[in-house]
């Protein structure tokens, strides 16, 4: 039998950096994946869009792996008890 194997990656809004590569290549090897970004940091860092998280929700989907995508502020207690409440049930 085949063990599923899940992962959460926060901090992968940008699709050139660190955190989108996690997603893809997870995603890749059939590891399900639920990420996250920060919308509003993300915009005030500039040189990219806020939105670039779609592009690496696009690729991972294309893949045979389950993607949830989520805009968490992880510096506040009740956003990271919501993004496991909302993991689990993905």
């Amino acid at each position: 039998m085949k063990k599923i194997k899940n992962a959460i990656i926060t901090g992968a809004g940008r699709n050139s950096g660190i955190g989108a590569e996690i997603c893809r290549t997870l995603a890749h090897q059939g590891v399900n994946i639920y990420f996250t970004s920060y919308k509003d940091y993300d915009n005030n860092i500039g040189n990219f869009s806020c939105d670039d998280y779609k592009t690496t929700l696009n690729e991972c989907l294309s893949t045979e792996s389950k993607v949830c995508f989520q805009n968490f502020d992880l510096t506040k207690l009740i956003h990271v008890k919501e993004l496991f409440k909302d993991a689990k049930k993905n």
